[in-house]
């Protein structure tokens, strides 16, 4: 007995191709989905910097206006108590 080799069944070969060259363009698909992944994500690390920046800086000024609103309380509490105290002493 002898084995016959299989013959090729009709288009297979080109069937094979059509196949590897969508693969292929499939692959150039997908490194290009990536590549602008990467450089969306890129752009939004450095937006999401520029934003915390601007945001410090904002809680920086808050910060010292804060302060100076306080003192300035402190200081009008101040000069009202002594005020009073004067009154009494004059009074």
């Amino acid at each position: 007995m002898t084995t016959q080799a299989a013959a090729p069944l009709p288009g297979v070969e080109q069937r094979l191709a059509a196949i590897e060259s969508r693969l292929a363009v499939l692959e150039a698909t997908m490194a290009l989905f990536i590549e602008e992944q990467r450089q969306y994500r890129e752009e939004q690390r450095a937006e999401q910097r520029e934003f915390r920046q601007e945001n410090n800086a904002r809680l920086g000024r808050v910060e010292a206006n804060l302060t100076r609103v306080y003192l300035t309380v402190i200081g009008l509490m101040g000069t009202i108590i002594v005020g009073g105290i004067i009154l009494r002493v004059l009074g």
